[in-house]
């Protein structure tokens, strides 16, 4: 699980992360393709651990993220395929 889903669900660590995003202390990037993991993954959490309203904090941080259309990479980067999407984002 990735940080901001950790945070939103979890606290910890990772809320804190969050917090310094709210606080503008860095810039959040993201694609259609890590935001669709996210609403997919709050589904799945919500129906675990109860409605928290993480649809509302996915909405935030769709507002107020850098939306990028990073290119697919050609081969694997990374020991788990389905993380390739965020490396890829981030150097995009």
């Amino acid at each position: 699980m990735n940080v901001v889903m950790s945070g939103i669900y979890f606290g910890g660590a990772a809320a804190e992360v969050l917090g310094q995003w709210l606080d503008g202390q860095f810039e959040l990037l993201l694609s259609v393709e890590i935001l669709t993991e996210y609403r997919g993954v709050a589904a799945k959490l919500s129906a675990r651990y109860g409605d928290i309203g993480a649809d509302r904090v996915l909405d935030l941080v769709t507002a107020h993220s850098l939306l990028v259309d990073p290119v697919a990479p050609t081969a694997p980067i990374s020991r788990d395929s389905d993380d390739d999407k965020f490396i890829a984002c981030a150097v995009c």
